[in-house]
């Protein structure tokens, strides 16, 4: 009789425990669990330290189980050093795109010098791009004032790291006017040629960071503005830069090659409808 007495008092302090744990994770006030304490002999003080003391020993546990799943030594969990570095990849800069002047010269052609010489190593042997990059390196006066020639600067450090943009004149003059001319029928006015974009280049340090595409944009929407929404564009690409102009929606034209300085510079024509 006593052992039996002795399990039911367990089985009632287990039942009398488990009223605690609930009174306690959800702040109930539950009347008759007094009742039933004081009917056993035990004190609710002494239950809810025994839940309290339940508590705390699963959420150690649970705790460890989650340094145990994240790897970290730090004692919470934490991101890795490749999630981290993820993360600050997706965030795009906001690159400050503006018409170039004359005093960016000197910035621009340390800027196009570096791009060329390493962006193009892949396409072009060494033999000639020791001769042809100096040649390509040197920003023209006329696109410099243009207008329609742009930098992209980094918002923080001002540091130019890009540039690129447009213009309604052809740069190869003895180029006869495209088939892709805008405004071309019989009954109308003379054929224009093309806009062409030009000269667009980055920083191998800033690749991959929507400098170039910051600058398309730009030069995206004067074309719109001035010659319309239905305007063929043309560029001369270097074949290194021919995913990036297709990724645009320009399509191959032409290969050739176009004299520079007395060489041949081997180019693609690309045309987007």
């Amino acid at each position: 009789m006593a052992s039996a007495m002795k399990r039911i008092g367990n089985c009632s302090s287990r039942i009398i425990i488990g009223t605690a744990l609930v009174a306690t994770f959800f702040n109930i006030r539950l009347g008759h669990s007094f009742s039933l304490i004081s009917s056993h002999g035990l004190s609710f003080g002494h239950c809810i330290n025994q839940a309290n003391g339940l508590i705390n020993s699963r959420s150690l546990r649970t705790q460890h189980r989650g340094l145990r799943m994240s790897g970290s030594n730090e004692g919470v969990p934490a991101k890795t050093h490749g999630q981290d570095k993820a993360q600050e990849t997706k965030q795009r800069i906001e690159w400050i795109i503006r018409p170039s002047t004359i005093e960016d010269d000197e910035e621009l052609s340390k800027l196009m010098l570096e791009s060329y010489s390493k962006l193009l190593a892949a396409d072009y042997n060494d033999d000639f791009l020791e001769k042809a990059v100096p040649m390509i390196s040197k920003p023209r006066p006329e696109l410099l004032t243009c207008g329609t020639w742009y930098v992209a600067q980094h918002p923080q450090t001002n540091q130019l790291v890009g540039c690129g943009g447009w213009t309604k004149t052809n740069p190869n003059p003895s180029k006869p006017v495209s088939s892709g001319a805008n405004n071309s029928s019989p009954e109308g006015p003379p054929a224009l040629p093309p806009p062409h974009l030009r000269h667009f280049a980055t920083s191998p340090s800033a690749t991959r960071m929507g400098v170039a595409s910051a600058i398309w944009s730009r030069c995206q929407n004067d074309i719109i503005e001035q010659c319309g929404a239905d305007t063929t564009l043309e560029v001369f690409s270097t074949i290194s830069a021919e995913g990036f102009y297709q990724s645009l929606g320009f399509e191959v034209e032409e290969r050739k090659n176009i004299p520079v300085g007395g060489l041949n510079f081997p180019c693609t024509l690309m045309r987007r409808p």
